[in-house]
């Protein structure tokens, strides 16, 4: 995003106007630019239809539900599509998608099969609403009314694309909208005016604690009128009263000496100093006119405006170098793409698979198995799970794998389909995913992969199979034999989770989770999940009836929870052992050739040990490790590890013992020139939320490019230098409550603050490894009662290894004796963390940017 766009043009054109219309005396810059004010002007505008509002039949998949009409309009001040009656307004931000009922889509319309002579006038929208996804179904009188507003406000969110990703990651506040978005939702019965008993109410909600004495003591310069009632005006200067921030005040009077007004040689020494930006002269000059209020300079409440705003932000995209080979990038990599939940029991989604590729993901997952009229299946085999039909993925993909980024998508194919269901697979692929599937290399001596470049708007699938292709071929053979992927190792990971917390929540389908079960295909559409408890529902495996197989996966398992450390970020409920490798034989599923053909790049290739792949390995071939064995490889042989993974790709996936979807902390996978960890999108936990922080560095293009030590031209020699991070925590605004707390209820706030890195330390121990982390974490004190802007000053440092995988993160949550609630948190590359005062938006328990709670901290690298 370009920070200085049209309104820095105009004001340097001001400015070179205003300098030659002076005098030389009075012409210096200081005094320039105290003429000059920077106007806030609106760059787009909707519609007019859009504004003035339009009547729609909302409808939806469930039976007992009537259609009925609704009034759809957009207000501008508030950024909120508003519904007449009852039905609750939609935020901007918050929408993920808009969707025109002709586009396609069929997963979706099955199940609202009797709504079909709708479909080509129906709009459709897509939002988050706590952490939770929700469909609205719209039908206008007309298709020209449908698509007009679809463009229309698909036209807007391009637009604002750019703003709202650095104003969610940025820790941007535009207080405007909040207070305007606060009072509509406090003028509980629309007067346009809001009552003491309405104004003490909201100051519950919003985790203010006020005596009654001290609300009365800041309500007596305000008059409520005849009808005793704040008008907006009124509430606003209140709350600024209220949101003194005494935090930004200190700053202030110590960076500008006590003065009211800070002049601008001090702001420029500031920004140059302090903040370490490497803005130009004009562009200091530029900011310093937008944001000042008075010719005399900044006051308190400008400089405070300017930390919350787009030139004061904490993070920057990076520019992708795609002219590397395919093994030299980190892959942004999804397990078990198709479940919504648990892996026991959880719902199986399309739309699943949508929000994997909107959010940039590019390697997905599809377990395949054999399904009615000929048609395979995606579910977690031998579990209650549900399913999904393969052919829909495929259209999914179709639709939107590259509609985020034009790099290559990796679809893994877990096998377990008859010859004649994988040679209708093969047929779908091809005729579903057309010109996008390679079918032959793009040189014939494999002499190193293609680079990204030149695999744009490609898909590559990956089957495992025993046999090469070309024996296969040589021998006439009619299938190549494929060996599960987990097979190579059978070693587990034996995890204890000590600290709850990190598992900030399961992310649950939406009403737009409409994947088609296989049983329904010709009916009805419906996938709703299995209610089944996690620990309590039993029941019978009969894929490990072989003595002889069970006892030796028993004795390896054993073997290897020995040798293994105990992780901080996965829960301890997950200890029944689910993996594949228990029920699949690799003489059981062959792989037709029609399917083995379209295996170009990364065929798959059982793990047998370092020293085994190294002799194998190949620029075409792929491996699969479990995380437990690549954390040994990591700890052990992290040399040959790495020229594994200079030659060939290899992917890392979660052990069979993480049943709730949980994840593992891909850090030292990375360090290990990993190139496909993957991971359970459907949770959002510290593993996602890292994995999320290293490709948002690349505005989740779903690629990032190595380390120069860990690519393939490269000899392996990482620095062996320390580096050092001094995180000081401030303070917090505008903390979210917790679902759990009762209404009038105001939390107690905590941070806590870890990094996430080689060999990190924090200061005041002695040693460290990876998968020491909670000794690492530093606890600020509590404070008491107050969510809205509690104020910490508490200062941490850490020292670390190879800084670029090296993460920052802060959680804040709500202090329970018994249980720490997770408010948000934020996760950033160290390297992409800008020195100085920054505020940082938090993310709630599914992964989504809180807009207006903020983390206010100081930064400082050496």
């Amino acid at each position: 995003m370009d920070l200085f766009g049209s309104k820095f043009q105009a004001f340097k054109q001001k400015l070179k106007e205003i300098t030659l219309g002076s005098s030389s005396i009075s012409a210096s810059s200081s005094v320039v630019i105290r003429k000059i004010h920077v106007e806030d002007k609106h760059e787009v505008e909707f519609p007019d239809f859009i504004t003035y509002g339009e009547t729609f039949l909302k409808f939806d998949r469930f039976k007992d539900h009537e259609p009925y009409k609704i009034t759809i309009y957009y207000v501008d001040e508030i950024k909120r599509l508003i519904f007449s009656g009852d039905l609750q307004g939609i935020d901007l931000e918050s929408i993920v998608e808009v969707r025109y009922g002709g586009e396609g889509q069929d997963w979706m319309w099955r199940g609202l099969k009797r709504y079909q002579d709708l479909r080509k006038r129906t709009m459709t929208i897509i939002f988050k609403r706590h952490g939770t996804y929700v469909t609205y179904h719209f039908a206008a009188d007309t298709e020209t009314i449908a698509m007009k507003w679809c463009v229309a406000i698909r036209d807007y969110l391009i637009y604002r694309n750019r703003e709202l990703f650095f104003e969610k990651l940025n820790g941007i506040v535009n207080n405007d909208i909040w207070l305007k978005r606060t009072f509509k939702n406090t003028d509980a019965n629309q007067s346009q005016g809001i009552s003491e008993t309405e104004l003490k109410n909201a100051l519950k909600s919003l985790n203010i604690k006020i005596g009654t004495k001290e609300r009365k003591k800041l309500l007596k310069n305000y008059s409520f009128g005849r009808h005793k009632y704040l008008n907006y005006d009124e509430f606003v200067n209140f709350f600024y009263e209220l949101d003194d921030r005494e935090d930004v005040r200190r700053i202030f009077r110590v960076i500008n000496k006590y003065r009211e007004y800070m002049d601008y040689r001090t702001f420029h020494d500031f920004i140059v100093y302090e903040q370490k930006e490497k803005f130009t002269e004009e562009q200091i000059q530029f900011i310093f006119c937008k944001y000042k209020s008075s010719e005399h300079g900044l006051n308190y409440r400008d400089f405070a405006e300017f930390l919350t705003s787009n030139e004061n932000m904490i993070n920057s995209f990076n520019e992708l170098d795609d002219s590397h080979p395919l093994n030299d990038y980190f892959m942004a990599s999804s397990h078990n793409t198709y479940l919504t939940s648990n892996q026991l029991s959880g719902g199986a989604s399309v739309e699943a698979y949508v929000r994997c590729m909107q959010k940039g993901c590019r390697c997905i997952e599809v377990d395949c198995w054999d399904g009615p009229r000929g048609q395979a299946i995606a579910t977690h085999g031998g579990t209650l799970t549900g399913n999904i039909i393969v052919k829909d993925i495929l259209k999914a993909v179709s639709i939107y794998a590259f509609k985020k980024t034009p790099y290559p998508m990796l679809i893994s194919l877990e096998n377990h389909c008859s010859i004649d269901q994988q040679i209708t697979l093969a047929k779908d692929i091809r005729e579903i995913l057309k010109d996008n599937v390679i079918l032959c290399p793009f040189n014939s001596n494999f002499d190193n992969l293609p680079t990204l470049n030149q695999l744009k708007f490609k898909v590559i699938i990956k089957v495992e199979f025993k046999l090469s292709f070309a024996k296969s071929l040589e021998t006439g053979n009619d299938a190549a034999i494929p060996k599960d992927e987990h097979t190579g190792n059978n070693g587990q990971y034996n995890y204890n989770d000590n600290d709850d917390e990190d598992n900030l929540g399961e992310q649950e389908g939406g009403e737009n989770d409409e994947g088609a079960r296989i049983e329904d295909y010709e009916d009805h559409d419906s996938d709703e999940e299995t209610e089944t408890k996690e620990g309590k529902f039993k029941f019978s495996l009969p894929f490990l009836s072989d003595d002889e197989d069970k006892s030796r996966n028993i004795e390896e398992n054993k073997e290897s929870n020995d040798n293994s450390d105990k992780d901080s970020d996965s829960d301890g409920q997950d200890y029944l052992d689910i993996t594949d490798e228990n029920y699949q034989s690799s003489d059981t599923y062959p792989v037709a050739l029609e399917l083995a053909a379209l295996t170009v790049y990364c065929k798959s290739k059982p793990f047998k040990g370092i020293n085994t792949a190294l002799i194998n390995a190949k620029h075409e071939y792929a491996c699969c490790i479990s995380e437990a064995a690549s954390v040994e490889l990591y700890k052990h042989n992290i040399k040959e590890y790495v020229s594994l993974n200079k030659i060939q790709m290899t992917r890392v996936y979660p052990v069979g013992k993480r049943i709730t979807s949980s994840n593992y902390n891909p850090v030292p996978h990375w360090l290990s020139g990993s190139q496909v960890v993957a991971l359970n999108y459907q949770t959002f936990d510290r593993g996602t939320d890292v994995n999320d922080a290293m490709f948002q560095q690349t505005n989740y293009q779903g690629y990032v490019l190595k380390p120069y030590y860990l690519r393939s031209d490269t000899e392996y020699n990482p620095s062996k230098a320390w580096c050092r991070l001094t995180i000081e925590v401030i303070s917090c605004q505008k903390l979210v409550k917790p679902k759990f707390k009762d209404e009038g209820e105001i939390i107690d706030t905590q941070v806590t603050v870890e990094v996430l890195a080689d060999h990190v330390l924090k200061e005041g121990n002695d040693v460290s490894y990876m998968g020491d982390e909670i000794k690492n974490k530093h606890r600020t004190k509590v404070i008491k009662n107050n969510g809205f802007n509690p104020v910490f000053n508490e200062k941490v440092s850490y020292i670390f290894k190879n800084p670029e995988l090296a993460f920052l993160r802060i959680k804040v949550h709500e202090y329970n004796l018994f249980k720490k609630q997770v408010i948000g948190s934020f996760t950033l590359p160290v390297t992409k963390l800008k020195s100085g005062y920054r505020h940082l938006t938090l993310r709630d328990i599914s992964g989504d940017p809180l807009p207006f709670s903020n983390v206010f901290i100081r930064v400082a690298h050496q």
